[in-house]
C-alpha cells in the first residue's frame, strides 16, 4: 500500500502530541494504524484504514466491556485465542481518496478527545 509509509510519521506525531497509545495492524492483515485511550471503562480509538486502491478509511471506535474492562482489553491483545468480551461502536468519520496530509490530519484529530490545556496554576481546561 503506497500510502502507508506516509501515515506512520503523521500517526506517531498525532500520538506523541496527544499522548495516545499507537498500534499498527491490529487485525489479521490489515494494515491499519489506531491511536487509542481510555474514558472510564470504555476503551475509544480512532482507526486509520489505509487501502491498495488509494483510499483511506478514518474510523472512531468506542468498546465497552461487561466488567473489569482494562483486563479484559489486556487479555484479548496477549492471549492467543482469547474471546472477544467487548462490544465495539464504529462510527466512519472520513473517506479519503489519497488526501493531503492536512486533510487527513483533520480527520483524525475529529474523533479525539479535546485538548486539554493547561492553565499557569497547574489546572487543566
Amino acid at each position: 500500500m503506497e500510502n502507508t509509509p506516509s501515515l506512520r510519521p503523521l500517526i506517531e506525531s498525532i500520538a506523541h502530541e496527544r499522548g495516545l497509545s499507537v498500534a499498527h495492524d491490529t487485525h489479521y492483515d490489515a494494515g491499519n494504524w489506531q491511536l487509542s485511550w481510555w474514558e472510564g471503562g470504555a476503551r475509544q480509538a480512532v482507526d486509520v484504514q489505509p487501502y491498495p486502491d488509494g483510499w483511506i478509511e478514518v474510523a472512531r471506535l468506542s468498546t465497552h466491556y461487561p466488567v473489569l474492562p482494562k483486563l479484559l482489553a489486556w487479555a484479548r491483545r496477549t492471549i492467543p485465542m482469547f474471546p472477544e468480551m467487548g462490544r465495539t461502536e464504529y462510527q466512519l468519520l472520513a473517506r479519503l481518496q489519497s488526501p493531503p496530509a492536512e486533510r487527513l490530519r483533520d480527520a483524525i484529530e475529529a474523533g479525539l478527545p479535546a485538548r486539554r490545556v493547561a492553565n499557569r496554576d497547574g489546572t487543566t481546561v
